[in-house]
């Protein structure tokens, strides 16, 4: 958030948006972007109603942040702390299920006065539908051996990324699905539609 915003919490960007309704603006990397998607979904379960600004991509959102062309934006910790800790910018909370690391001091949005609100970028493997059992086992077996490298694993922490792995298919296939259905309500409810 641009520090000239007057709202030094979440309580208090949602009590500023419903006081001036739509006068809020946001940036994000693009329509449809996870940032996009995160803020509406903030919009929503905050009952506020925010104006998107697209960019082309997150870094010129970023800058007319910091230049206060916007109120605020959704940005990852990797990018946003540099910019937290010069105080370019204000950040209010962490969109995950926990706090990051990286900035340990900040609430996550859940515990800063939304209930439930998680929104994080994750990464996982893919592969066809009919690729041998045998193969996938040595392919994660591949990849989680890479992770617990003690080089990987600090270069990715140090990143701000978190590493979890999991050997079982049926529950990444869960959290698939699970994800694909909350994201496509949000889009749904927000009206984004492709460019």
């Amino acid at each position: 958030m641009n520090p000239s915003v007057p709202a030094r919490s979440v309580k208090d960007l949602v009590a500023l948006a419903k006081a001036r309704p739509g006068e809020v603006r946001y940036a994000s990397g693009g329509n449809g972007t996870s940032m996009h998607v995160s803020a509406e979904l903030f919009a929503m379960m905050a009952g506020v109603t925010l104006t998107h600004v697209p960019y082309k991509g997150a870094a010129p959102a970023l800058v007319d942040v910091m230049n206060g062309q916007v109120q605020a934006s959704f940005v990852s910790v990797p990018a946003a702390v540099p910019h937290i800790k010069s105080g370019k910018v204000r950040a209010l909370a962490v969109t995950g299920p926990r706090r990051s690391p990286l900035v340990a001091e900040l609430p996550t949005l859940s515990e800063a006065g939304l209930p439930g609100y998680g929104s994080e970028q994750w990464y996982g493997v893919l592969v066809p539908r009919r690729t041998p059992a045998g193969v996938v086992a040595r392919l994660n077996g591949d990849f989680a051996w890479t992770l617990a490298q003690p080089d990987t694993r600090s270069r990715l922490l140090e990143s701000g990324f978190e590493i979890a792995t999991d050997t079982s298919e049926a529950s990444f296939g869960r959290f698939l699905k699970a994800e694909i259905a909350k994201w496509a309500e949000v889009v749904r409810k927000a009206g984004i539609r492709s460019q």
